[in-house]
């Protein structure tokens, strides 16, 4: 873990990989994947999500569709204006800012939607000591996973096929049987929502660090 004074990091990334036992789907939208920075929070974060109208767009507009219903895919966030490697990215605009309860403190949540379309995806802050303000616009870009990622993954047996971890012989996810509104959450099930992209972090990382 790195010490001193956190960096001033303004582009950053997430790692989603498909839900292995969900199995075959024939929608982007109906497709869960699991997620994380590093591989070591795809040990603890083992929930798999949604993607957000607005990922699933970027996703559509790169043409990357076949291997994110696959295998996953890479999400990258600039906060400091169009990257100079600028294929790919697309701009946000920042629409709704608040707060949300979590763990029993307060941290800040941020809407942004692609302009000019209802597509919109969330960002919330993740560490107390930077990320409390997000600018009127990010730039987004999706990717394909990178071979070092992928091969993490296939050792990993993330995406296999088959039961939930910790689940007994048979058992299918609940996404299989139903189709799930989003934003909506039965009371008292596991149901999965839409992923929320993590906010600025306290220092530049890679994936497989």
């Amino acid at each position: 873990m790195p010490c001193g004074t956190p960096d001033n990091v303004k582009r950053w990334s997430l790692t989603l990989f498909r839900h292995g036992p969900q199995g075959v789907v024939s929608d982007l939208e109906d497709s869960l994947f699991r997620f994380g920075r590093s591989y070591s929070e795809m040990e603890y974060i083992t929930h798999p999500v949604f993607l957000p109208k607005a990922l699933i767009h970027a996703v559509e507009e790169a043409g990357i569709q076949g291997s994110a219903m696959e295998s996953g895919l890479q999400v990258e966030l600039s906060t400091g204006g169009l990257p100079g490697d600028s294929e790919g990215w697309f701009d946000m605009e920042k629409v709704i800012e608040g707060t949300e309860s979590k763990g029993g403190s307060r941290r800040m949540r941020w809407t942004y939607f692609v302009p000019e379309t209802l597509f919109s995806m969330v960002v919330v802050q993740v560490n107390r000591l930077v990320g409390s303000e997000m600018p009127d616009r990010i730039w987004i870009r999706v990717s394909e996973l990178p071979p070092s990622s992928l091969i993490w993954a296939m050792d990993n047996g993330i995406l296999e096929e088959g039961n939930q971890e910790g689940g007994s012989e048979g058992q299918r996810t609940l996404a299989e049987w139903v189709i799930i509104r989003r934003g909506i959450k039965l009371e008292g099930s596991d149901a999965p929502r839409e992923l929320v992209f993590p906010g600025k972090p306290l220092w530049k990382y890679v994936f497989d660090e």
